[in-house]
């Protein structure tokens, strides 16, 4: 049961108590005609059973409280996530953007230190490969950005399913712990691939004997910076899959206790 619903029904636990007390403390002092024992208990009966259905209202009331309080929350956290991923895609795209000016930029100036260059075959060949460097670059980081798109909404639905199962008093603290971790790893994957699409990837030229040289130091440089990212995403998609592991393990997580539980008749 709910942290907040305790209160209540310590509430009816005492009221029920103090019925029984103040019938008795009238029977024992003498002050009042003593009834017969079928009426005390009837009297004591209908007692009980009107605090009950208090109680029973009462309690009722808080957990829609308590549920209302909890769509709020996941509402609020549905928005924020995708604000977040909102925000993500326009940075992305903005530093896209001033990559494509900064090749522009490079090629020119590789362009031009390839004038030295006298063979016309390995010059055209350093050009192309500068271009499939920038393209496998935009790419990869798009591919990235989707991937943890795809991340992004499997945690919300963690969240979701998390906030559903505490408005109905599972206990999730060890959720909540693997849901931040999660999300501090979507973070620094969504970092990296930031990082990576504002990245450029130009041969530096120096003399026509170490072009090949020159163009392997860039590619593994470009694969070593994927590589990177790569982890990233996948230290965000473990994250998250920890998280949903977790939450199934608590028993009876899927099952919603909407009813009100009827107390056992005394």
């Amino acid at each position: 049961m709910n942290k907040k619903i305790v209160p209540a029904v310590i509430s009816v636990a005492s009221a029920l108590l103090l019925t029984g007390s103040a019938l008795a403390q009238e029977t024992s002092t003498g002050t009042t005609p003593v009834p017969t024992r079928p009426v005390i208990r009837k009297e004591i009966q209908e007692n009980i059973k009107n605090v009950r259905e208090n109680a029973k209202v009462e309690i009722q009331k808080l957990r829609e409280n308590f549920k209302d309080d909890m769509r709020r929350q996941t509402n609020g956290t549905r928005e924020l996530i995708k604000q977040k991923r909102e925000e993500f895609k326009e940075t992305v795209k903005e530093k896209r953007e001033e990559a494509k000016q900064k090749i522009e930029v490079k090629r020119e100036e590789l362009k031009k230190k390839l004038e030295t260059i006298k063979d016309d075959r390995k010059k055209k060949a350093v050009e192309k490969i500068n271009q499939e460097f920038s393209k496998i670059n935009e790419n990869r980081t798009e591919h990235f950005t989707q991937n943890v798109d795809k991340i992004a909404k499997v945690l919300e639905n963690v969240v979701a399913r998390t906030d559903k199962a505490a408005a109905n008093g599972k206990d999730v603290s060890a959720v909540r712990t693997a849901i931040t971790a999660a999300e501090t790893a979507i973070a620094a994957a969504r970092t990296a691939i930031t990082e990576q699409a504002a990245k450029t990837y130009t041969p530096t030229v120096n003399t026509e004997a170490t072009l090949k040289s020159d163009v392997g130091v860039v590619r593994q440089a470009l694969q070593a910076d994927l590589k990177k990212v790569h982890d990233a995403v996948k230290a965000a998609h473990d994250a998250v899959r920890k998280a949903a592991t977790t939450l199934a393990q608590i028993p009876g997580v899927n099952q919603d206790n909407t009813a009100t539980t009827t107390p056992a008749t005394q």
